[in-house]
């Protein structure tokens, strides 16, 4: 979900109604639970406090459960890994430098087993230079990269991150 324009008028966080630039109502939107009348987020005829996003019948939970590459399986899938990879969980945290600011990059590990989280900030892809050899993709923010990958000129996607398992 984006964030949704609140006209002034209809703000209801006092930060919002003094200096709206500080209110907190756009990242406050009804959940979209579905593209029925207000987004399934109340009951038919009832108008939810805040405005809901314009397209809410197109992005919604019903429709993102569907799709194969969604933010919610994304999201369904990071929390699945926590879970069931202790180094992800309970795992020791280690920085590591990058060679652009623009990304962030550190390794997890638990019981001889590494795991590689580097994340993109930027829309531009970022050419990195990794500290280990090669690893095995086992998540990617699109969830479309499988298999090893060489990391030690790894080329990042723009706002892409993935988490690999060190071999």
């Amino acid at each position: 979900m984006q964030d949704v324009h609140v006209p002034l008028e209809m703000m209801h966080d006092p930060q919002g109604k003094d200096n709206p630039l500080h209110s907190r109502d756009p990242q406050r939107s009804p959940m979209q639970w579905n593209n029925e009348d207000s987004a399934g987020f109340c009951a038919p005829g009832v108008v939810p406090w805040l405005p809901l996003a314009e397209d809410y019948q197109q992005c919604n939970v019903e429709v993102e459960q569907k799709e194969e590459h969604s933010h919610l399986l994304a999201v369904r899938t990071l929390l699945s890994l926590r879970r069931s990879i202790p180094a992800l969980n309970i795992g020791t945290y280690e920085s590591i430098e990058l060679n652009s600011k623009e990304c962030f990059g550190y390794v997890r590990e638990h019981e001889g087993k590494r795991y590689l989280i580097v994340l993109n900030f930027s829309d531009q892809e970022q050419s990195l230079s990794l500290p280990f050899k090669e690893g095995v993709v086992v998540f990617s923010t699109h969830l479309n990269h499988t298999g090893s990958i060489e990391l030690a000129d790894f080329v990042l996607p723009g706002n892409e991150g993935y988490v690999f398992e060190i071999v």
